[in-house]
Order: C-alpha cells, then sequence, then structure tokens
C-alpha cells in the first residue's frame, strides 16, 4: 500500500497584498511580518533567525570562494585541428566561382548578376543562382558551391542551385 505524500507547502509573498486577513506571512496568528504583535518568543525567534541566516550567508560565500579557487581555465585553441582548404575562406570556396566573379562585377546591379550567371553556368555548368546588392543583405543557402565578391560599390553572392 502506497503512502500518500503530504502536500507542499505554499508561502505566498505579501508585497502590495490587498487582502491581509488571508496572507499567510503577515497574519498575527503566526507572530510574524509587519503585523505580528511582539513577544518574548518572537523576540527570540528573531534573533535566532538573524544569526542563522547570518551563518547561512557566511557559509555559502566560503563554497563561492572555494568553486573560485577550483575553477580551471583550458587552451581551446586551434593547435591541432587540420585546416582544409575551405576553412580558408569562408565566403568562397570556388576559386574559379571568384575568378568568374571578379571579371564580371560591375557597378551595375542588373548587368553583374546576369553575367556573373551566364559566365558561371556556361564555364561551371550547373544553374547558379546570384544575388547582387549596394548595401548589405542577409542569406540561407543549401549548397556544396559557393562565392562573395565585392567592389567598392557592389557585393555579390553566387551559389550552385541544388536539384531535387
Amino acid at each position: 500500500m502506497a503512502i500518500p505524500e503530504e502536500p507542499l507547502a505554499h508561502h505566498d509573498c505579501c508585497h502590495d497584498c490587498s487582502k491581509e486577513a488571508s496572507c499567510s506571512f503577515t497574519g498575527a496568528s503566526n507572530n510574524v511580518g509587519g503585523n505580528a504583535a511582539y513577544s518574548e518568543e518572537a523576540g527570540e525567534s528573531e534573533d535566532y533567525r538573524r544569526r542563522h541566516r547570518s551563518r547561512r550567508y557566511r557559509l555559502r560565500k566560503k563554497v563561492r570562494k572555494a568553486k573560485v579557487a577550483r575553477r580551471v581555465y583550458r587552451d581551446i585553441g586551434l593547435h591541432n585541428i587540420p585546416i582544409s582548404e575551405h576553412d580558408v575562406d569562408p565566403t568562397c570556396n570556388s576559386e574559379s566561382l571568384r575568378e568568374i566573379m571578379k571579371e564580371n562585377l560591375t557597378n551595375d546591379l542588373a548587368s553583374s548578376k546576369r553575367n556573373i550567371q551566364k559566365v558561371a553556368e556556361e564555364k561551371l555548368k550547373g544553374k547558379y543562382n546570384v544575388i547582387c546588392s549596394r548595401s548589405e543583405f542577409s542569406y540561407v543557402s543549401h549548397t556544396n558551391v559557393y562565392c562573395q565578391a565585392s567592389n567598392s560599390d557592389v557585393t555579390c553572392y553566387a551559389f550552385l542551385g541544388t536539384s531535387r
């Protein structure tokens, strides 16, 4: 037979309570809070709480200091990680696409994107998407071949489209 568990005690915070009589913190019956009548017993319990609270604080402070003293800092440098050619430039993983983009990048957005797309599809054999802008832009692409190139005014991003 299972033993029924007792319900957990619930205490309310009484900041700006509208019903003081129902408040579990400030009631005169529990000798706690602002409405409690002072008695010798209540005064002793306050002293006990104050001493106990102070002792708890000191213990917590010791634990915090011990945790700081035990803290270990590790070097997480990239010393042992091999660098592949794809990691060298995160904006472009195809040198041939980069050269095509540099050759066809002008200050005219429309002609730049059309020329880059046309030459990339002819030379690299695939369907390429090209985005060009004079200001910043944000994008997400799922591709294996990509490159971003810029001149003084225009930035273009080209990537191989995926076929489903």
